[in-house]
């Protein structure tokens, strides 16, 4: 079986001999929904051949090649070598001090790094380390929970700040999420984006959804990568080619999604 995200429900057929991955699973939720295939696999009496399931890795992408390695290690699975001996030849030809801006995807979702070297920062800066304006300073507070990534990380909107509206295709969405929504509907409202900047909101279309973006940085002339600020925090390479300059309208309001963590119980 193959095909992108969306479709994955419909590819719940029985049993699936082979799963083919053209990209890796960079969120637990998306990671669950592609292996729940093969569920019928588990069910059936007859255990073997259980499924195979191949994901297609190029030897320059270090991030999820790292975080595959990571995950066989952390659940006690045979070590990939293969994989190992692609990042240890990758550390020999990096430099010794990290050039790129971008925080440590490992930094920010667990506060440590397991890399034996990285070329990320591992700083944080201080408007990432302080609490937007318009978050509570005390009281009780309501959010709704949107992505649940691991069992201890979740992306969350406030729900004082930003209350369900109306559901669009399934999906809560707030007053300034359906006015984003409806203004790039119109054609005429959508402005290609003329010159990517790194640090600058963007809008895309994600799910069906018109969602706010940052552009977090700028790979080549046909490639960015964006993160997600209204539905979830997920962070993904994207295509100029698809990008549209925000208005200043939907500028100045605030992201709606963050990442909430569960420290203990």
């Amino acid at each position: 079986a193959a095909g992108p995200d969306d479709v994955v429900p419909r590819l719940k057929c029985g049993k699936i001999p082979l799963l083919i991955h053209y990209s890796f699973a960079n969120i637990w939720t998306r990671f669950k929904s592609r292996f729940s295939l093969f569920y019928a696999n588990l069910k059936s009496p007859i255990t073997r051949p259980v499924g195979q399931s191949v994901i297609f890795a190029k030897p320059t992408d270090v991030e999820n090649i790292w975080r595959l390695c990571d995950f066989y290690m952390k659940h006690k699975l045979p070590r990939p070598i293969r994989m190992l001996e692609i990042l240890s030849q990758r550390h020999l030809e990096e430099p010794h001090e990290p050039t790129s801006t971008r925080l440590c995807h490992q930094m920010a979702a667990f506060g440590d790094c397991l890399r034996y070297s990285c070329r990320y920062r591992h700083v944080m800066w201080r408007h990432e380390v302080l609490p937007p304006d318009h978050y509570p300073k005390n009281g009780r507070i309501r959010f709704l929970v949107l992505v649940c990534y691991s069992p201890a990380a979740l992306a969350v909107r406030l729900s004082s700040q930003f209350p369900t509206a109306i559901r669009f295709l399934n999906f809560p969405m707030s007053t300034l999420g359906e006015q984003v929504q409806r203004h790039y509907e119109v054609e005429a409202n959508r402005r290609m984006h003329p010159n990517p900047v790194p640090g600058e909101m963007a809008v895309l279309k994600n799910a069906n959804r018109y969602e706010r973006v940052d552009i977090v940085s700028v790979e080549s002339d046909s490639l960015v990568v964006v993160q997600l600020l209204d539905t979830s925090t997920e962070s993904f390479p994207y295509n100029t080619s698809k990008l549209y300059s925000c208005d200043e309208i939907f500028k100045v309001c605030p992201w709606m999604v963050d990442d909430s963590s569960v420290d203990s119980l």
